[in-house]
């Protein structure tokens, strides 16, 4: 899991070293012996497991780390076919004798760090720990199965002797007792003794178990011997059902707030009356690029107010003519008097290369915010609605990968890794919503560039993600729902906005004089200029 996200950015890597190599390091403890390992488990009709461990420890400094698996796998066949059963069993109930205690998760186990770091016991020193494991509905048809990690194979000390208490509901299959012995992955049976009495397994080592070795039971038993087992809550299925009622809630919104009537463009020899070239460049996309603001020099120039004279092959003059009317509008003025400041009567463009910057963008702003009451463009609704689908758009990819990660217990680790990792996911879908915004705005060669290239960015970035979810956390079906619930609430994201019946209007219009331009014969664009020699100019 590390290896993968550390591939897709350096952050994660250094905050992983700083966040768990390191305070690891730091709270290592020596290697221990414990004398005896003593376990009673009782198990109930139910597959609850009541689990009371005694152990004595030779010395001690402060304390110890206890380790109780409650969650893997156990590989067995089932019909002749080899099998992974996977089981993540519900801990409840822990007390421990000996010592106060804090509990966390640390891979498949809770650990218990026991003892007070301001106290020193200096001595040997006896624990008892004790617990509930439900381990719940096992979802096999074929059989049920008693499984236990006596002892768990993340114990960094050596075990001298370890004695065994299993007690059974009711009869069973003597003949059916397995016991496993070594490192994580052992299948060997060497070093445990045992013998049965009625339904009780008094098992015992006959080995010092070192550090990192475990012992392990399993009981094959006929199906039906648990009854009431609990039936574990299926996170993947209630997030594939929250993903498809996000989806669905997405669609229903886009349909009573998204909806657009069709513009329809009326033949237009001009831009409509009282919008500059800036206003037109936003009703047409919703945005303000920067060539909308830099098309009102052009504007200006054509009613007068400036003339603009080549000086080098991209470099021109602007020289000022006369002042913009008291009507004219923030924006303009913004820009015009920033064009002009000091009294300068004329400025070059390279001179407002790194100093106008802020000018310009207070001009973007003010042509945006100037479309209000009865000229607004969108409805308020449509766009607080894109605000909300967009949010949602990302909450599928970041709740799967919470989920995944969530597993050891780290939350705020799993929220780190979850936000970045769902920007980058979702980056292309963003860059996609932007495409499409500007859709009719772009050139038909640059548009298409940008959508293809935004397609394979979305196609490679969700692979990734379903592929990693479904090999290293089993959860390819939840991934495949989690990114068709992003792609479609992005989607709907695109064209969420819905327009006004003024905003309408005005795109009729303006796409009306487009098609004008792009498809007006030769001799009407004559009889234009005949008209109004500065027709093509403006």
């Amino acid at each position: 899991m590390k290896k993968f996200f550390s591939s897709i950015m350096l952050v994660t890597v250094i905050f992983m070293t700083l966040a768990f190599i390191l305070p690891s390091m730091a709270a290592a403890q020596e290697t221990i012996t414990i004398s005896s390992f003593d376990v009673y488990v009782t198990v109930q009709p139910n597959n609850v497991y009541e689990v009371t461990e005694n152990i004595s420890v030779e010395y001690v400094n402060h304390g110890i780390y206890a380790y109780i698996p409650y969650r893997g796998a156990v590989y067995t066949t089932i019909n002749g076919t080899p099998a992974e059963i996977k089981y993540n069993a519900v801990l409840k109930d822990i007390s421990v004798q000996g010592g106060p205690f804090t509990e966390g998760k640390d891979g498949d186990n809770i650990k218990l760090v026991i003892g007070d770091p301001d106290v020193v016991i200096g001595g040997p020193h006896e624990y008892t720990i004790s617990y509930k494991l439900d381990v719940g509905e096992d979802n096999i048809t074929e059989f049920d199965q008693a499984y236990y990690n006596l002892i768990g194979t993340d114990w960094d000390a050596y075990i001298e002797n370890a004695n065994f208490t299993f007690e059974m509901p009711k009869d069973f299959d003597k003949e059916k007792i397995d016991f496993t012995v070594g490192g994580y992955g052992s299948t060997s049976g060497e070093g445990v003794s045992y013998t049965v009495q009625g339904n009780t397994i008094q098992a015992q080592t006959t080995r010092e178990l070192a550090p990192y070795e475990g012992v392990t039971l399993r009981i094959e038993l006929p199906e039906g011997y648990f009854v009431g087992e609990s039936v574990p809550f299926d996170w993947n299925m209630a997030l594939m059902i929250a993903f498809g009622a996000l989806a669905l809630l997405g669609i229903v919104l886009f349909i009573i707030f998204g909806i657009d009537e069709k513009a329809v463009s009326t033949v237009e020899f001009y831009a409509p009356e009282g919008l500059t070239s800036a206003e037109v460049g936003y009703i047409i996309d919703g945005d303000v690029d920067n060539k909308d603001v830099v098309s009102l020099i052009i504007y200006w120039a054509d009613k007068g107010y400036l003339k603009i004279e080549q000086k080098d092959k991209d470099i021109f003059n602007l020289i000022k003519l006369k002042d913009l009317p008291e009507s004219c509008k923030d924006f303009e003025r913004i820009m015009f008097d920033g064009l002009f400041s000091g009294e300068r009567a004329q400025v070059s463009t390279d001179e407002l290369k790194y100093t106008f910057y802020k000018t310009f963008q207070a001009a973007q702003g003010r042509v945006k915010s100037s479309f209000t009451g009865g000229r607004l463009v969108f409805t308020p609704g449509s766009m607080t609605t894109q605000g909300f689908v967009m949010f949602f758009a990302i909450i599928p990819i970041f709740a799967t990968i919470m989920k995944a990660i969530m597993a050891d217990g780290d939350f705020v680790f799993a929220t780190i890794i979850a936000v970045i990792c769902s920007f980058f996911l979702f980056f292309p879908v963003y860059m996609l919503v932007s495409v499409m915004r500007k859709w009719r705005s772009t050139k038909p060669a640059a548009k298409m560039a940008k959508f293809i290239g935004s397609l394979a960015l979305i196609g490679l970035s969700m692979l990734a993600f379903v592929l990693v979810m479904s090999l290293s956390f089993n959860m390819l079906t939840v991934a495949i729902v989690a990114a068709a619930s992003t792609l479609l609430l992005g989607w709907l994201g695109v064209f969420m906005r819905k327009r006004t019946k003024k905003g309408t209007e005005w795109l009729g219009k303006i796409l009306g004089l487009k098609d004008f331009i792009n498809r007006a014969e030769k001799e009407k664009l004559k009889m234009m200029v005949m008209q109004d020699p500065q027709y093509f100019y403006r």
